[in-house]
């Protein structure tokens, strides 16, 4: 990923999309929050979900 556009080109990874990205501002505050989809060619999807 750079500046939030899939770079690196693999044949059997369609689309990743970040849905949320979010960070503390306060690195003593746990409220971070990443949202990524990932599709593959064969059209199964990956979803990674990171809270806190």
């Amino acid at each position: 990923m750079n500046q939030d556009v899939y770079e690196v080109k693999n044949k059997l990874i369609r689309e990743v999309r970040i849905i949320a990205y979010q960070f503390p501002s306060d690195i003593n505050v746990k409220d971070s929050n990443i949202d990524i989809d990932i599709t593959s060619m064969a059209g199964y999807v990956i979803s990674i979900h990171f809270a806190n």
